[in-house]
């Protein structure tokens, strides 16, 4: 190959591998990753037994970048689920309470898979059952247009 083509083909290259690579955050839909410079952010603040979120319905298909803060004294989780799943059983998404220490944020881009009902929920048992104290949020899907 003549030299003042190698630099052209490296570059190519790179750029295509680049593009195959997850998210930076380490999210993926159930469809696979998400592009988290395309995704919308939505602002989630933890707090003892409580989700605040910046909104609570969503497009199916639309990635979402969640910046999660834990403003709470003790570690919180976060799931994605189908509305009343109190075990975790088909968690979505999620992020465990070692990311979201006291006062910790974290930043995770998700996209819901269809449209429908689900909850925010953090499901720690210590000191107690965190779900069972209230600390799920409902959240509506609707379908894309």
């Amino acid at each position: 190959m003549p030299r003042h083509l190698i630099l052209p083909a490296l570059l190519l290259s790179a750029s295509g591998l680049a593009a195959c690579s997850p998210s930076s955050d380490g999210a993926a839909s159930a469809a696979g990753a998400t592009d988290a410079s395309a995704a919308d952010t939505v602002q989630v603040t933890l707090s003892s037994y409580a989700f605040r979120a910046a909104r609570d319905t969503f497009v199916a298909g639309r990635p979402y970048r969640f910046v999660l803060e834990n403003d709470a004294d003790i570690a919180h989780e976060w799931a994605v689920v189908p509305r009343g799943d109190t075990t975790e059983a088909n968690v979505l998404t999620e992020v465990e309470k070692g990311n979201l220490p006291a006062g910790g944020r974290h930043a995770v881009t998700f996209t819901f898979p269809e449209a429908g009902a689900y909850d925010f929920a953090c499901y720690m048992e210590e000191p107690g059952s965190h779900y069972q104290a209230g600390m799920v949020e409902p959240v509506t899907v609707v379908a894309s247009r």
